[in-house]
């Protein structure tokens, strides 16, 4: 599913998702964790200014409107110029070039 990782000192949390297609069937539990590790270091549907996140899509081949939520819901909690998407196929980057949401990738 999705493997986390948080460095305190460099308030960097990672997310590595882990299933080739990020689409409806799964993307409920991923919402679910995203936002549970959010409030774990930031607080309950709090925002951060520090906080860096990043969404590592090495192992992902596809995303859908429901993945593309979870980045909107994420967007919502942090400063945007600290969250990065990485690892990214062409398919992707042009779902996310079509939502507006290609200024976070970083390749």
């Amino acid at each position: 599913m999705v493997k986390t990782d948080y460095s305190k000192t460099d308030e960097l949390l990672s997310f590595k998702f882990l299933e080739k297609k990020l689409d409806w069937n799964i993307s409920p539990s991923l919402l679910e964790t995203v936002k549970s590790e959010l409030d774990k270091i930031v607080g309950q549907d709090k925002k951060s200014d520090t906080l860096k996140v990043v969404f590592d899509m090495a192992e992902s081949e596809y995303i859908s409107s429901a993945f593309i939520r979870i980045i909107c819901m994420t967007l919502n909690r942090l400063n945007s110029k600290n969250f990065t998407i990485i690892n990214t196929n062409s398919c992707i980057k042009k779902i996310l070039q079509e939502c507006g949401l290609i200024f976070y990738l970083s390749e």
